[in-house]
């Protein structure tokens, strides 16, 4: 599968008294698509929240060969479109991992905004309201805003989750796009056919990993928890 990007060995995780992650050995490929599969409750998002490093493992390590921080897109039903800004403003919030909020955007910053627009498909919709987006639309400007962060790391929870099969077909093909540029993709799922078109897959029940390599072998549920 070619260079790790990610190692986790032994990451144990969870909120509080509460234990989600057990024990969790895996690794991710990098510049390549790899999809958490599992059912609600599998631990998948607490996992994005481990790699993005935002909740501390309890226990184990992970180590990453990414450069600078993660870029999280959390799934469109965690982010309402309520504020009352337009698309390329959104956009433009993924470039405060640089810049800050307060600082004016350079020329640097408005190129990268756009890019991201048009490498999503919603350049058109530059100065559309949020609230006025259909959910494909909304959902692949927080991808774009998380692509502004310039990040060769992508974690998505959920990105095609109630979305039409149109728009998740979409959402797939900005994957293909972005992992020759070098970007490290990783996108919990529980979507039979976004986690066969990933390159590597992790799959998680009840906070352990039970298989994880190519779609065709991992998503084959075995009995008991696998190990690296």
């Amino acid at each position: 599968m070619g260079e790790t990007a990610i190692t986790m060995r032994g990451v144990r995780a969870g909120y509080g008294a509460t234990k989600v992650l057990r024990d969790i050995t895996a690794r991710v490929p990098r510049s390549r698509v790899t999809a958490l599969v599992g059912h609600n409750g599998s631990g998948k998002s607490t996992l994005l929240g481990v790699l993005a490093g935002i909740l501390a493992p309890t226990a184990g390590e992970v180590e990453s060969s990414c450069a600078g921080r993660p870029a999280l897109v959390l799934q469109r039903t965690a982010v309402p479109a309520v504020m009352p800004m337009t698309v390329r403003e959104a956009v433009a919030m993924g470039r405060w991992a640089h810049r800050g909020w307060w600082r004016p955007l350079t020329r640097r910053d408005r190129t990268v905004i756009a890019d991201c627009m048009e490498r999503v498909g919603v350049a058109d919709l530059a100065r559309t309201r949020l609230g006025e987006l259909s959910g494909g639309q909304y959902q692949r400007v927080l991808i774009a805003q998380g692509l502004a962060q310039q990040s060769d790391l992508l974690l998505l929870d959920e990105p095609a989750a109630g979305l039409d099969r149109d728009s998740q077909r979409r959402i797939l093909e900005i994957f293909d796009q972005l992992v020759p540029t070098g970007v490290t993709i990783v996108h919990a799922t529980h979507d039979a056919e976004a986690a066969g078109n990933a390159d590597h897959c992790l799959l998680l029940k009840d906070g352990r990993l039970l298989a994880q390599g190519a779609p065709g072998e991992t998503l084959n549920e075995p009995k008991h928890p696998a190990h690296p």
